[in-house]
């Protein structure tokens, strides 16, 4: 009676990390879930049933009627209509409810309209709140997919545009976030040997595509088991001597291509950050939310001061910052380090890991880097709490869904444990990156310092010799 589905089995290890062909970083799984629920027609149809023709499309029976025959999605109550005030005539009590499409059963309706638009509304809303919290964890990575057409030119597609790609195409898979584009940034042109305990760290294993159309989402990666990851290895004694430099690239970090400053809203991950804040008024026609409940504004209020302070690098937040695009970045590009003569000349700074500055540098952006994928892994756990793998009992076929067992309470409370996640992660970031750009200019002085203290002694010795041609020119 159409309800294969609803009934289907939880598999006992029922984690999305666990279901996957092999143990996958958090890349990856996003990258699988995407493909196989997120961008399908039934999670997309489920996140529309705020439009007329979509909920017209579904069947919504409450559990009353038929509670012994399915497995129930609890709602904590059924949604009002916003635009009049009106009450649905539902007394508020908790109400468990079933939806399936209206081609799957026959005869089966519920008799009230308005009741069956009201039902529509909650699911439509609850499955957007789970698209916006995919969404802002999708963007703490931000995957880019690169490949060439045709005729050469080079195409560039994001998580949701994907399926676009030809089988037949190479991709290469390109992480442009907030933190990535960071550490790069500290890692600019600096030579292998200096980054090789480092890149290992870097690395996220089977984002390659081949030209025989393989997908990450679907292909055996390299095997890369899920937890805290590796501790850097120690250097040797005959590491601690080899000659090193470092080229970092900071000065156009928080500059759009016109030359113009950023602000904090520009950054990849803040516009999908700012969606996990909304979680009032809610818009049935155009299924947005567009209002804060007053703990969470004062919530916002307080993480934009900390955002504030971190990314501007001042203390006291004026009354005129009200959000994220209030917040100008930091300018590089006017500090001494990004002095046109170094920037053309392209500098270098050479030493040894036995040159105290040159290690707290590298090992500041080594713990960057743990301290980003000790992140990554909470929000795995997010997500294998968010979804589930269940089997159809008719097709033995493994599925992803959204975890039967969550509800608008438990959701919401995953809403802010994830936002709290995000913010760390990013606020971390900068904190870690400000460090590594003090630590350049520690650098660039100390190597200033050198270079005019050999002059200084040049001259001398040049002085000597004008003035006592005995004296030998060394």
């Amino acid at each position: 009676m159409g309800n294969s589905i609803s009934t289907a089995s939880t598999k006992s290890n029922n984690n999305v990390a666990a279901g996957l062909p092999k143990d996958l970083p958090l890349g990856e799984t996003l990258d699988y879930i995407a493909t196989h629920y997120i961008l399908t027609m039934d999670f997309q149809s489920l996140r529309k049933l705020y439009e007329k023709q979509y909920c017209e499309k579904m069947v919504v029976l409450t559990s009353n009627i038929i509670n012994k025959y399915f497995t129930d999605l609890e709602l904590s109550h059924l949604a009002h209509r916003i635009e009049n005030g009106s009450g649905m005539g539902d007394n508020g009590a908790p109400e468990n409810i079933i939806f399936f499409k209206k081609t799957d059963i026959e005869h089966l309706n519920i008799p009230d309209i308005h009741k069956k638009e009201a039902v529509c509304n909650k699911i439509a809303k609850f499955y957007i709140k789970i698209a916006h919290l995919f969404s802002a964890i999708v963007t703490t990575i931000n995957p880019e997919y690169v490949y060439k057409d045709m005729f050469g030119n080079v195409i560039k597609q994001n998580l949701y545009e994907k399926d676009n790609i030809p089988k037949w195409a190479k991709v290469e898979v390109l992480k442009l976030n907030l933190c990535d584009n960071r550490i790069n940034a500290l890692k600019g042109e600096t030579p292998a040997s200096m980054m090789k305990n480092v890149e290992a760290e870097l690395t996220t294993p089977g984002m390659t595509w081949g030209g025989d159309g393989s997908d990450p989402a679907t292909a055996t990666p390299a095997e890369k088991p899920i937890g805290e990851p590796d501790e850097p290895n120690e250097l040797s004694d005959s590491n601690k001597d080899e000659i090193i430099k470092i080229q970092p690239d900071v000065c156009s970090i928080n500059l759009k291509k016109d030359g113009t400053l950023k602000t904090l809203e520009e950054e990849p991950g803040i516009p999908e950050l700012m969606d996990l804040y909304y979680d009032d008024e809610y818009d049935y026609k155009t299924g947005k939310f567009k209002g804060m409940s007053n703990t969470t504004k004062e919530k916002f209020h307080s993480d934009l001061k900390r955002f504030y302070s971190e990314f501007s690098g001042n203390i006291e937040m004026p009354d005129t910052i009200t959000k994220f695009s209030d917040i100008k970045l930091r300018d590089y590009s006017k500090q001494p380090i990004c002095d046109k003569k170094f920037v053309d000349q392209k500098n270098s700074f050479s030493g040894t890991y036995n040159d105290t500055l040159l290690a707290d540098y590298a090992n500041n952006l080594k713990q960057m880097i743990k301290s980003v994928n000790k992140k990554q892994q909470q929000l795995l756990t997010i997500i294998n709490r968010l979804f589930v793998y269940v089997v159809d009992p008719e097709t033995k076929v493994e599925l992803i869904k959204v975890n039967p067992e969550l509800t608008d309470i438990s959701l919401q409370s995953i809403v802010e444990e994830t936002r709290n996640i995000i913010i760390e992660l990013y606020l971390k970031c900068e904190a870690d990156f400000v460090e590594g750009v003090k630590l350049y200019e520690a650098i660039v002085e100390a190597q200033i310092f050198v270079t005019t203290q050999n002059q200084i002694e040049s001259l001398k010795r040049a002085a000597e010799v004008l003035y006592n041609p005995l004296v030998e020119e060394k």
